[in-house]
């Protein structure tokens, strides 16, 4: 063993305390640089797979009045569309057990289960749907108590309970695990001859279809064709199409939602990285002041500039090793697990865990670099110094205190006790080392508050989005009400000192002569009492927030988090 390799290692053994300490503040932000990179890639990686996989339409056509097999066929047939597939898609109540409470659910019918062509359903356990038989959303099967693959549930039928046996679980695409479920509705899907016994009809309102090659102006140039075409066979006359929804193939809203989520935690690493060194450099400061005889004897017996320039830095080196022995495996996992995370919010397989390549190249690179190019200035410093003030152990800075202005106004110090001002004084000596040792306490300082604030502000303003509206209760009902009737059920029970009734509908707006399906835009309008209260109070905010007037479709997630046809507020 090397002279030189005895005592980096002695200074790094004999001093455990401060090896741990800057050991772990380089690991701190290593980990975070790589669970970031590592969560990022793993679910970009992931979520455009599963949208590949998953096979969406460019375009997904809904209609009030459903389309019969005959028409998809005829729109599929088009030139301007390369495949088109019809779905069902229906409101239901279910229940357990056949004297359970009915809940709420939402049902999907795919005309062939296997051989589908958009939006792809996975068969988890079990079968898929036939006959009088129904299949559950697996992430929603235990969450909304669904009983068991093989046994029976129960769904209302013209107020009547119609059993049907749970046979399959499926991982549908478009659904999202009841925590994050805004709708909160459990998913079912059958046949389309079990649909035509619930609903009273197998016919599709909804239509996907893609085009030969997508863009935007495609997909409205045969939304338009599908338009004219479902005209001529005498369909479009009877049947209105409500809603347009045009679908990048390449990303959507989840994926530019998780890019600005990645940025800010990419940013919060390097905040991280920044204030290891800061640390790196304050710790190499103190080992250089406290070893300035020792460097004098090395230069004294002959040790060159780079020599001993190079000792150093291989202690610094040693750091960042120790530092990614740590970070590469905890990154690692954190990455993996926030990615899990992430990815089962969004209903999205978890891929098996593993170590990225670029990741751990990242995590190498700068758990690597970044101790040493900071070590440089206080090396070069300290090894810099002249053997006859080394030997004389004056150390850095000294024999020359009392020339500056700040020792001059430390000097002037007078009124506390000796020892207080003995402190005082021996604090500024070095004023780099202050300066750096209070902006490192004053950005961890400012990233806590940082992070605080954000949480603190989305907090408050959610809660200010529900204060503004005024009331307490919403009810919600699937056909409208009279008035009189709801309004004396409402005031008969205690503690109620308002109530308004509301119409809440959903219609399409378009500009004058502009009435393609790529033209309409979905609208929600409210019918409020003339002496409405309530609309007042929430109006005046919005106005002192100087927020626009445009209100319906914010105040329609706000309430109810969900579409309905008509509503009553009290």
């Amino acid at each position: 063993m090397s002279i030189a390799f005895r005592k980096v290692w002695r200074d790094l053994w004999n001093h455990k305390g401060r090896t741990f300490l800057v050991v772990i503040s380089i690991a701190v932000g290593v980990m975070a640089l790589g669970m970031t990179t590592a969560s990022n890639t793993l679910l970009k990686r992931e979520m455009a797979e599963s949208r590949l996989a998953r096979r969406r339409p460019d375009a997904r056509l809904s209609f009030i009045i459903p389309l019969n097999d005959d028409a998809v066929q005829a729109v599929a047939a088009m030139p301007e569309v390369a495949q088109a597939e019809g779905r069902i898609s229906a409101n239901i109540r279910w229940a357990a057990v056949f004297d359970g409470e009915w809940k709420d659910g939402l049902l999907t019918v795919s005309p062939d289960y296997e051989h589908q062509v958009f939006d792809l359903l996975e068969l988890k356990n079990g079968a898929w749907p036939g006959p009088d038989e129904i299949a559950v959303e697996v992430s929603h099967q235990a969450s909304y108590g669904v009983p068991p693959i093989g046994e029976m549930m129960y769904v209302q039928v013209n107020n009547r309970a119609l059993p049907l046996k749970i046979v399959g679980a499926l991982r549908d695409p478009l659904q999202l695990p009841p925590p994050y479920n805004a709708i909160n509705k459990t998913a079912f899907y059958v046949s389309r001859d079990t649909a035509e016994h619930i609903l009273g009809t197998r016919d599709f309102n909804q239509l996907g279809f893609t085009v030969p090659a997508y863009s935007e102006a495609n997909v409205q140039k045969a939304a338009k064709a599908v338009q004219d075409k479902l005209k001529r066979l005498g369909i479009l006359s009877a049947t209105t199409t409500f809603s347009l929804d045009i679908q990048d193939p390449t990303g959507d809203q989840v994926g530019q939602f998780m890019d600005g989520l990645g940025l800010v935690l990419i940013v919060m690493a390097f905040f991280s990285l920044a204030l290891s060194a800061t640390l790196v450099i304050n710790t190499i400061n103190a080992i250089v002041a406290q070893q300035v005889t020792q460097i004098g004897i090395m230069k004294t017996i002959g040790g060159l500039y780079w020599q001993i320039v190079t000792l150093y830095l291989a202690g610094v080196a040693v750091y960042g090793l120790l530092s990614l022995v740590v970070a590469v495996p905890i990154g690692a996992l954190s990455g993996y697990y926030l990615s899990a995370f992430w990815l089962t919010a969004f209903n999205v397989p978890v891929a098996p865990f593993e170590i990225l390549p670029e990741s751990f190249l990242y995590q190498a690179g700068v758990g690597l670099l970044t101790p040493l190019v900071a070590a440089l200035w206080p090396v070069f410093q300290g090894v810099s110094i002249p053997v006859r003030q080394a030997i004389a152990a004056y150390g850095l800075g000294t024999g020359r205190y009392g020339s500056k202005w700040l020792d001059k106004v430390m000097g002037q110090v007078q009124g506390f006790p000796r020892m207080a001002t003995l402190a005082l004084r021996n604090t500024f000596r070095r004023a780099g080392r202050v300066a750096l040792t209070e902006i490192t306490l004053l950005s961890a300082g400012a990233i806590f508050m940082m992070v605080v604030a954000t949480g603190n502000s989305f907090n408050q303003t959610i809660d200010n989005v529900w204060s503004n509206w005024g009331f307490d209760v919403v009810f919600v009902f699937k056909n409208y009400q009279r008035i009189a009737e709801v309004e004396q059920v409402i005031w008969a029970q205690p503690g109620v000192n308002q109530v308004e009734m509301w119409a809440w509908v959903q219609a399409t707006a378009h500009l004058p002569g502009r009435a393609n399906p790529g033209d309409q835009y979905d609208i929600q309008l409210r019918g409020i009492p003339r002496n409405t209260r309530w609309w007042w109070t929430w109006a005046a905010a919005r106005k002192r927030r100087g927020a626009s007037s445009a209100w319906s479709r914010t105040s329609a997630w706000a309430a109810f988090r969900t579409r309905p046809s008509c509503g009553a507020k009290c």
